[in-house]
């Protein structure tokens, strides 16, 4: 059975704690002044035509989320850098360059007021094939939504032995922290990888104080852990999913907003 949620892991009483290390996505470490050629860029570009401008004014909503530098912030937390944490931007991003490309592949016609694209063939199939990817992603995301908050019920119904739960102080390449729980003379540790657990540094008494829901275990697999803190957030990131939608809507507009028209007018008058 593929468990659709992260379990903890067994530590042997041999090793401290051996952690499985999270691999690390494709990230940048752009220094400051590579964005400032990239704008000094981007303003020759557009003196140069708008079109190129208008590229590089995407490419930097495309770039910007995979640099490290960049803080993502999920309900309040500092969340982690997944590709879904920073779909908005390079979807803005993309959808500028799109239509640019669209436009390459339009008919172009000068007019005293400048220039009046007319779309073909080529360029309507290149708008319907980047909606069609839109409306995928989206819907996949919706399901995935779906069956995590039915796993956590799963996982809530299961897990009823409440256990005490440790900070590590381990350092993980992702960012996120590491805690600690005991069952039945075992040790297991899980890694928190939303930061959803409150975790305060009391600096006279030189100890981290935990602010958290009581966490249960599964007594039949004590890898599986259960938090309302913890396991909670899905059901936020459920309403801020709707928000993202509504954003990529209004991001995407340019694009399947004029198709939607003509496909209303043509059946209005036919």
């Amino acid at each position: 059975m593929i468990n659709m949620l992260p379990l903890a892991e067994k530590i042997p009483e041999s090793s401290a704690c051996n952690y499985k290390v999270v691999k690390q996505g494709f990230k940048l470490d752009l220094p400051f002044w590579i964005y400032i050629l990239y704008f000094a860029g981007m303003l020759f570009a557009y003196s140069r035509s708008i079109m190129a401008g208008l590229s590089m004014f995407g490419g930097i909503f495309i770039i910007m989320p995979f640099d490290v530098k960049t803080t993502l912030k999920v309900n309040g937390h500092s969340g982690a850098n997944t590709m879904w944490n920073r779909v908005t931007s390079i979807i803005f991003g993309s959808t500028i360059l799109i239509f640019n490309i669209s436009c390459l592949f339009s008919e172009k016609t000068e007019t005293e007021t400048g220039t009046e694209y007319t779309a073909t063939k080529t360029s309507m199939m290149i708008l319907k094939v980047y909606i069609a990817a839109l409306i995928a992603l989206m819907i996949g995301r919706l399901i995935y939504l779906i069956v995590i908050a039915f796993a956590i019920l799963a996982r809530k119904k299961a897990c009823t032995v409440p256990v005490n739960i440790e900070y590590e102080k381990i350092a993980v390449p992702s960012g996120s922290r590491v805690f600690r729980y005991y069952y039945e003379g075992n040790s297991y540790h899980f890694i928190d990888h939303d930061n959803q657990v409150t975790l305060i540094y009391t600096p006279s008494q030189r100890k981290y104080s935990l602010i958290i829901d009581q966490v249960y275990v599964d007594p039949n697999c004590p890898e599986s852990y259960y938090s309302r803190q913890i396991f909670g957030h899905n059901y936020k990131l459920i309403k801020s999913y709707f928000k993202k939608i509504f954003f990529l809507l209004l991001f995407t507009s340019i694009l399947w907003l004029p198709y939607v028209i003509k496909v209303y007018i043509d059946h209005l008058y036919n």
